[in-house]
């Protein structure tokens, strides 16, 4: 199988939304020691072919895949990655959807290949992170009630792939109108990101 399966329709990215919902294991989340959440900027920016490989210029989207594929996935693959570690991957456009939701590394390989379209807005992507990462501790909660062999601590790395700054739109100092003001914009994500900060620092 490759590693990331070459789709072009925006069906099988749908597709794969559908099933990281249909597909997660609460008990197999239940007992992650490490879970990796990696977002990926799929905006209309990275169909920009001026990322250099192999004598050749390629898309940004494909570079992020071949730098996901060969800097980071494949190596813990081939050190042999305990069972326990997992990875969820969330698409970051307009919305923010998730690809994967704590599946086994090797899933990766089954990605589809992201169509870049739209904006890559960072709060509806941040949103998401927060109400995965507390999908996976009403799991951790479920699988101690259940006396599944929860470990005492899950450490959670979140790698942000992008190639700009946010594009959110956020309110306007007068509270009526909306902006892409870059420091309203920038305060906003930054407000997001010290609230994800905490929730995790909380859980240990």
């Amino acid at each position: 199988m490759n590693s990331f399966a070459a789709l072009q329709d925006t069906d099988a990215a749908d597709e794969a939304i559908r099933d990281a919902s249909e597909a997660f294991d609460w008990q197999r989340a239940a007992v992650c020691t490490q879970h990796s959440i990696l977002v990926l900027d799929a905006s209309g920016s990275m169909r920009e072919a001026d990322c250099h490989s192999h004598g050749r210029n390629i898309p940004r989207i494909e570079a992020l895949y071949d730098a996901l594929r060969c800097g980071f996935v494949q190596p813990q693959l081939d050190a042999g990655i305990p069972p326990s570690e997992l990875v969820s991957v969330v698409r970051m456009q307009d919305s923010a959807d998730i690809l994967l939701q704590c599946a086994p590394f090797a899933d990766v390989a089954d990605l589809p290949h992201l169509q870049p379209a739209s904006h890559g807005n960072y709060l509806p992507a941040l949103a998401k992170l927060h109400s995965l990462i507390q999908t996976v501790e009403a799991a951790r909660a479920q699988g101690s009630e259940a006396g599944l062999p929860v470990p005492p601590t899950m450490s959670t790395c979140v790698l942000f792939l992008s190639d700009g700054r946010p594009s959110d739109v956020v309110l306007a100092r007068d509270r009526k109108s909306e902006t892409r003001d870059p420091r309203l914009v920038s305060t906003a994500v930054c407000s997001s990101v010290r609230r994800l900060w905490y929730m995790l620092n909380e859980r240990e």
